[in-house]
């Protein structure tokens, strides 16, 4: 799976896109366009656009563009 169909996947699905990385529970959930929280294990991280949502360096240090291809969505 790469950066764009994750994103694409957020933005048709408008419900929580989950998958597990580094062992731990993780998703995005689209509150709106201008809302989206990440979640990583525990944390929760909020976001306000999709742009910010992939780029942010949340799951472990990296962000979904880096992890895309390493990670399979539930």
């Amino acid at each position: 799976m790469t950066g764009d169909d994750i994103k694409k996947r957020i933005l048709e699905t408008f419900s929580a896109v989950t998958f597990k990385y580094q062992g731990k529970n993780c998703g995005v959930d689209p509150f709106s366009m201008k809302k989206f929280c990440l979640w990583f294990g525990n944390k929760e991280q909020y976001t306000t656009s999709i742009e910010e949502t992939m780029t942010t360096k949340f799951f472990g240090g990296k962000s979904l563009v880096e992890i895309a291809e390493l990670i399979q969505i539930d």
